[in-house]
This record gives structure tokens, C-alpha cells and sequence, in this order.
């Protein structure tokens, strides 16, 4: 694995069964396995922390991508694409290292790809660095 790889956690945030979470989460994992910049990506389940996160995991619906920062900007389309296929009402925090941003899935693209841009800007050796 590349050692410049940071842990990306995206929690997903919906007001629905804990099994429905489960579901948009293997879905997700699935194309994010596929996404340019990926190069690992695992589900979270209740009680775990993945490296990188901040605060509890007290709800399945978490994932955890290991992404090369540089490649994170690219990831934007992917992710909104996924985002717009959710029709029920949901919010999606995206997480790396100290930087944190919540966003509804009828978020503006431009709003996506600039929090990318911040989030690519992390310079290697901030917190999530793997040795």
C-alpha cells in the first residue's frame, strides 16, 4: 500500500433502519472500490474507530477509504454521483484527518468540489499518514 495513503470516513447519516445503512454502505463500498485515488476501503460497524476518525462510531453507516490526498479531488464526481441516486432525505460527513463537512445529498456540486479541493490541500505528514 502506498505510504502516502490517508483514511477518508464517510458517515452517512440517514433517519432509517440501522439494516437500510447497511445496505447504502455495501453499495457504496462496492463503487468505491473502482474510484480513482481508492486504494483500500472497508465498512464500519458499531463500536469500531477507523484511523482518522473523530469521536465515537456509534452507527453502522461509516466507511473508511484509504485515498492518496492528491487523487482526493477526482473522487468529488464519484461521490456526488452517488449522493444524487439517494432519494430519501440524507446527510454525508466526509472526514479526513482534523478537516470535517457535513453535506445533503441535494448538495450544490460546486460546494462539493471545493470542500475536495480543501481536503487535497492536506499536506503529507498531517494526522492520518500511515508509517
Amino acid at each position: 500500500m502506498n505510504t502516502d495513503t490517508q483514511t477518508l470516513v464517510l458517515s452517512l447519516n440517514l433517519s432509517d433502519s440501522p439494516e437500510h445503512r447497511d445496505r447504502l454502505c455495501q453499495d457504496l463500498q462496492r463503487e468505491a472500490r473502482d474510484w480513482p485515488g481508492v486504494e483500500e476501503v472497508a465498512q464500519v460497524y458499531a463500536g469500531e474507530t477507523p484511523e482518522g476518525a473523530r469521536g465515537d462510531v456509534n452507527f453502522i453507516g461509516q466507511m473508511a477509504l484509504r485515498v492518496v490526498p492528491a487523487l482526493i479531488a477526482p473522487l468529488t464526481k464519484y461521490l456526488e454521483e452517488w449522493m444524487k441516486r439517494r432519494v430519501e432525505p440524507a446527510t454525508i460527513t466526509i472526514s479526513l484527518g482534523d478537516r470535517s463537512a457535513e453535506f445533503s445529498n441535494d448538495v450544490k456540486p460546486e460546494e462539493l468540489a471545493a470542500y475536495f479541493k480543501v481536503l487535497a490541500e492536506v499536506p503529507a505528514g498531517e494526522e492520518g499518514k500511515t508509517g
